[in-house]
């Protein structure tokens, strides 16, 4: 067994982020919802906002070295596609409410149902970020048309419950997949 430490994937959905005490999504509010993207992701400093007076970590600090994985990346707001702009120039951000530079090694990986192409005209896509990730886009077709890959999924999904649960787990019937 490698005795390096596996760096996690941590996945957030753009579009239902929340950071309050009562945790429910903040779809409705456009600048709580921002607010929201921004702490998960980039961390929260202690009194930075009167609705979550504690400090939080964001997701590229936990992640070290990991990736995170942005679902819906069509509904970051604007700013906080800047922020990530500007992160993956320097490998550095700040949390929110101070002005302290934090680095991390983590890989973001967008994913959205649309093209990138679609979002820039439609004005929910940084021109910046575009040209980025235009050249690093990989298109995959939804898992419904690629169904013989199901079977894969599962058995590593299987897989990796047996080693992290250490019971012995031979495998499932055909029908289950």
């Amino acid at each position: 067994k490698s005795s390096q430490k596996e760096a996690p994937v941590l996945v957030m959905d753009a579009q239902h982020v929340s950071i309050t005490e009562d945790d429910h999504p903040m779809a409705d509010d456009k600048l709580l919802l921002e607010l929201s993207q921004e702490s998960v992701l980039f961390g929260l400093d202690q009194d930075a906002l009167s609705f979550s007076p504690q400090s939080r970590l964001g997701l590229l600090q936990i992640a070290g070295e990991g990736t995170i994985i942005i679902d819906n990346f069509e509904a970051l707001g604007q700013q906080v596609q800047k922020k990530i702009r500007t992160y993956i120039d320097s490998g550095s951000f700040s949390r929110v409410g101070t002005d302290t530079t934090i680095r991390s090694h983590a890989r973001i990986i967008a994913a959205s149902t649309k093209t990138f192409e679609a979002l820039q005209e439609c004005g929910e896509m940084n021109t910046d970020l575009l040209h980025l990730f235009s050249s690093h886009t990989i298109h995959i077709a939804p898992l419904r048309k690629r169904k013989k890959d199901i079977r894969l999924i599962a058995q590593n999904i299987l897989e990796r419950h047996t080693r992290q649960s250490g019971k012995t787990i031979s495998g499932m019937e055909p029908e289950a997949y």
